[in-house]
């Protein structure tokens, strides 16, 4: 990939049912930045509330893909 000067733009749009609008997102990633084998962590968890909380430490955080799916 490094030969040939591979790099991935990645462009996502969402509904951000706060601010109610739409939302983009755009990013470029090089070649030394794609991780084959893994997939982004959690970032979800559930408190012993029931009230649902965001960890944005983990937001960049990959981990390696098991067979799980």
């Amino acid at each position: 990939m490094e030969a040939a000067i591979v790099a991935l733009i990645v462009v996502l749009s969402g509904y951000d049912v706060v601010a109610a609008q739409t939302v983009h997102a755009r990013k470029s990633c090089e070649h030394f930045e794609i991780r084959f084998g893994h997939r982004y962590a959690d970032i979800l968890d559930t408190q012993d509330d029931g009230r649902l909380r965001i960890d944005y430490g983990r937001f960049h955080q990959t981990l390696e893909r098991t067979g799980e799916g």
